[in-house]
């Protein structure tokens, strides 16, 4: 390339070579260009093409990847947090090696770590007046690295974006619980019963939660499961047999975490458990504890989500 002057071309030994994107062989003749200290260069000449002229390109965009590290860190972790991430890589002995080889991989480091602070910004909000700006030089890392070392980057990109959208998904909620709660509209009702509830004679489609008691399947759930604010009450006990007024421990520990993830607004009504059962078949599925306390059963009635992503809210 360079002793030709054809730089869309990449020749080895007057063979066409393209088993690799041109961007590489770009930035490997700007510095062979950048370092050769004469009007008109013989790159024959051995003293003038010396091998840490290439080099030099993964050398720089080792020192980008790490200060590119330390910057993600920071914003995402804490300062200390960041400077040990920098200096984990730094240390490591593949990172090092490849940096001083002319190769490709540190410069697609150097665009994979950009393109996740990017990612990551946008999602955290850290650049929110820049937005236009983020984009744009997302895009322009991407397509850089695809220059570099083709399409490699995109499946890192898709995993990244995999892993931010279920970063606050309680770990918990199964892909067929999420499925279930994502496939129900608005006044589409759901049981969360104990273990000792007849589930599958009630119902057809009932979702085991094992090993989970009634607080933290409700806390879970109710994180990405809106209350319906258009009906008087959007929650329902079951009462406790010739007690209808009773709220037992594990009823009251419900209502904490209803009023801790949904708000204290919420009205909160109660069925005879022979009414409750017969209000249960009507619903869209069961979700079953290992909650082992007595008369621990509730429905919920799914409420609206704005376009905002806020929970509709009447007031009344």
């Amino acid at each position: 390339m360079l002793e030709t002057g054809n730089y869309n071309s990449i020749k080895f030994k007057d063979d066409l070579r393209s088993k690799k994107p041109i961007g590489i062989y770009w930035l490997q003749s700007i510095s062979v260009n950048l370092f050769s200290f004469k009007k008109k260069t013989d790159y024959s000449d051995k003293k003038l093409n010396d091998i840490w002229k290439y080099r030099f390109i993964s050398s720089l965009f080792s020192l980008f990847s790490c200060l590119a590290l330390f910057f993600l860190a920071t914003k995402v972790f804490d300062r200390k947090t960041a400077f040990y991430s920098s200096l984990t890589l730094q240390c490591t002995l593949l990172f090092v090696i490849e940096s001083h080889i002319a190769k490709t991989d540190a410069v697609l480091l150097t665009c994979s770590i950009c393109s996740m602070l990017l990612l990551m910004g946008y999602y955290k909000g850290i650049f929110i007046k820049k937005f236009d700006y983020i984009f744009l030089a997302f895009w322009c890392s991407l397509g850089f690295s695809i220059m570099i070392k083709g399409p490699v980057l995109l499946l890192i990109i898709l995993v990244t974006t995999i892993f931010i959208m279920l970063i606050n998904i309680d770990p918990i909620l199964s892909p067929q619980i999420l499925h279930t709660l994502r496939s129900m509209g608005h006044g589409d009702q759901i049981v969360l019963c104990d273990i000792n509830f007849p589930a599958h004679s009630n119902h057809s489609n009932v979702i085991r939660l094992d090993g989970v008691d009634m607080a933290r399947a409700m806390k879970a759930i109710l994180s990405v499961f809106p209350l319906d604010s258009f009906v008087s009450e959007a929650v329902h006990r079951m009462e406790i047999d010739d007690r209808p007024d009773e709220i037992n421990e594990a009823n009251q520990e419900i209502f904490d975490v209803i009023n801790e993830v949904s708000g204290s607004h919420w009205k909160i009504g109660s069925y005879e458990r022979q009414q409750f059962y017969k209000e249960s078949k009507n619903t869209y599925a069961f979700i079953t504890t290992s909650e082992r306390r007595p008369f621990c059963n509730f429905i919920l009635t799914k409420g609206v989500i704005k376009p905002d992503g806020t929970v509709w809210i009447i007031d009344k």
